[in-house]
């Protein structure tokens, strides 16, 4: 091998011959052959990998346990014939969730807990209006947002009825006109 096909970074000549831009070639090839996915060895065992896999480990955990990629593991996995479960989430409802707060959640969090759990609103307990060209929230009756058993639901003009906001609305109104 020549020179310049050991040390790549060395200045070619603009009068190269033909062989030398072979040798450089082949040098490139040479270092793709040697980093592609076929000469990597995976740290474990087929048996190994079975042994984690079927215990319930998902692929990304067993790359943890064995200082790899998800993609190493996958990669064997394909290569041994072991066929990979349908990714499923798992349990994430309240404390399992790795975000939980409790009773620190923000506002918007508990109602991203009602919407989760009750669903969304589809009518009013106050009037009793059902009609789907109207927005329907839950609303808060004491101002415990932690308690979910502690809403109702409220199309959007008995919800700010109930709120106060419409005479919030009028003072603010009547504060900028100066009336």
């Amino acid at each position: 091998m020549s020179d310049e096909a050991i040390n790549p970074t060395k200045e070619r000549s603009t009068t190269s011959s033909p062989a030398s831009a072979v040798d450089y070639d082949s040098w490139h090839r040479y270092v793709h052959r040697m980093s592609n996915q076929h000469t990597y060895s995976v740290p474990f065992s087929e048996e190994e990998l079975r042994r984690d896999y079927d215990s319930g480990m998902t692929q990304a955990e067993v790359a943890n346990k064995w200082g790899t990629t998800q993609k190493v593991v996958w990669r064997a996995m394909r290569r041994w014939g072991i066929p990979a479960r349908v990714a499923a989430k798992r349990d994430q409802w309240g404390e399992a969730n790795h975000m939980w707060k409790g009773d620190d959640a923000t506002y918007k969090a508990m109602h991203h807990r009602l919407t989760t759990r009750f669903g969304q609103p589809q009518r009013c307990d106050v009037c009793g209006t059902t009609d789907r060209r109207r927005s329907y929230d839950w609303a808060n009756l004491t101002g415990k947002i932690e308690d979910l058993e502690d809403y109702r639901r409220m199309c959007r003009s008995c919800h700010r009825k109930y709120d106060g906001k419409i005479n919030n609305i009028e003072c603010m109104r009547l504060a900028r006109d100066g009336d």
